[in-house]
């Protein structure tokens, strides 16, 4: 199992456990977080992997959805320090950033 997936895993206990009020069980695994977060490298903002990404967009010159997987190609090998669901939740604001002016 990797480091990811059970980061994961335990922010969804903890989320679990307040939630049925066993605040003794939510802090061991926020416990447990803390010692699996610190073998991973730090995650990048939001507003830094948007900015990667539009940067990527310039260099690329990319004008429309069709280009935005070349946009992901060149930016998920760069070392970008994010989750997959942090990219696919910037790539919708590179998706903005691609589309055309409305008709």
């Amino acid at each position: 199992m990797s480091c990811g997936l059970a980061t994961k895993q335990r922010r969804e206990a903890i989320a679990l456990a307040r939630q049925y009020g066993r605040e003794d069980i939510a802090q061991q695994e926020e416990q447990e977080l803390a010692i699996l977060e610190a073998y991973l490298p730090e995650q990048l903002s939001t507003d830094d992997l948007i900015q990667r990404i539009d940067a990527v967009i310039q260099e690329l010159g990319a004008t429309s959805d069709k280009d935005l997987g070349r946009v992901m190609r060149v930016l998920m090998p760069s070392g970008a320090r994010a989750s997959g669901w942090h990219y696919r939740e910037s790539s919708s604001s590179a998706s903005v950033s691609l589309a055309p002016f409305p008709v």
